[in-house]
């Protein structure tokens, strides 16, 4: 099998990105969160090495941080800062996000568009279900998958938003349906707004671990919730591979053609040789890729790992 070439296109995995493209130049931005508020990180989350284990053995959840817990943390910081003068705390003030429109003399401007990135909400899909004691609703009185993309359905026009790609994890366990319900009626926001937008499977959305223990990914609860007649709605829809797990789309930018390829985790063989061709239809479109865990980190080192996934795809 050959490795899927990629070289000079866009990469986005698991990544909490926002790209301006213009004229072939990327600045890359801190993406703007919903209610900054409503995403107060969840302890003990598992990390995306962990096995799926799709079983009513479910792991016990830790509650949201606490105000207690967060006082804590920031009382430990101005300790270090005290004690130690070579600390020094980098505030950076929020300010609103401006499109780029400085161009150089003689040239003309490129297509200049941004993309809104939805990274791995699997603790948004759970922790707003009845199971988990809907927390988000109890704490703030929404849920964060929903107010960031009514966010972006809001602020489309101006922030020249082409499409919304999420890089899978949608859920945290796949076979939770009140997981799924939450996803789906988030992303039914986008529809309702006719913003288009792709979608992939991470490793928590699926059953089997492919590449570890022989199984192959088993997609069927992705697929239920977001199959391809689902993602036609899309008007930069252009279809989907085998397994109906992979899809590609693509939008127009002030005339030019962008390709955006879509490859759930655990993607290999068949389905990419199907990724494969459609590069090779498309050779001179831009293409952005987006995938699930190429690589991972290692939480004491913070250096990159290896993952099979990541090996299967980068080597054949």
């Amino acid at each position: 099998m050959k490795k899927l070439p990629v070289a000079k296109h866009l990469l986005f995995s698991s990544a909490v990105l926002c790209a301006f493209v213009s004229a072939g130049q990327v600045t890359v931005e801190a993406a703007e969160t919903a209610e900054a508020k409503q995403s107060q990180p969840v302890e003990g989350l598992a990390t995306d090495q962990e096995a799926v284990k799709v079983s009513d053995q479910i792991a016990q959840e830790a509650p949201l941080k606490t105000q207690e817990n967060i006082s804590s943390a920031t009382d430990s910081r101005e300790q270090i800062n005290d004690q130690d003068p070579t600390f020094e705390q980098v505030v950076t003030p929020v300010k609103e996000t401006e499109i780029p429109t400085t161009v150089e003399a003689g040239q003309e401007p490129g297509s200049r568009f941004s993309l809104a990135i939805l990274p791995d909400t699997q603790f948004y899909s759970r922790y707003a279900t009845e199971a988990e004691g809907d927390q988000f609703n109890a704490a703030y009185g929404s849920e964060p998958f929903a107010a960031q993309t009514q966010w972006i359905a809001d602020h489309a026009d101006d922030y020249g938003i082409a499409m919304t790609l999420h890089v899978g994890d949608v859920v945290d366990q796949a076979n939770k349906p009140a997981q799924w319900q939450v996803a789906s009626e988030a992303m039914e926001i986008l529809e309702a707004n006719q913003e288009p937008y792709l979608i992939i499977a991470g490793n928590h959305d699926i059953g089997g671990q492919p590449l570890e223990n022989g199984q192959r990914p088993y997609y069927g609860y992705y697929t239920d919730v977001f199959p391809s007649e689902r993602a036609q709605k899309n008007a930069t829809f252009q279809g989907r591979g085998p397994n109906d797990a992979h899809e590609y789309h693509i939008f127009n930018v002030d005339g030019q053609d962008f390709l955006v390829l879509g490859l759930s985790w655990g993607a290999e063989g068949a389905e990419l040789d199907w990724a494969e061709a459609v590069l090779k239809e498309n050779p001179e479109t831009p293409t952005i890729l987006v995938s699930h865990q190429l690589i991972n980190n290692d939480t004491v080192t913070s250096q990159a790992l290896k993952t099979p996934f990541g090996e299967v795809f980068w080597t054949g």
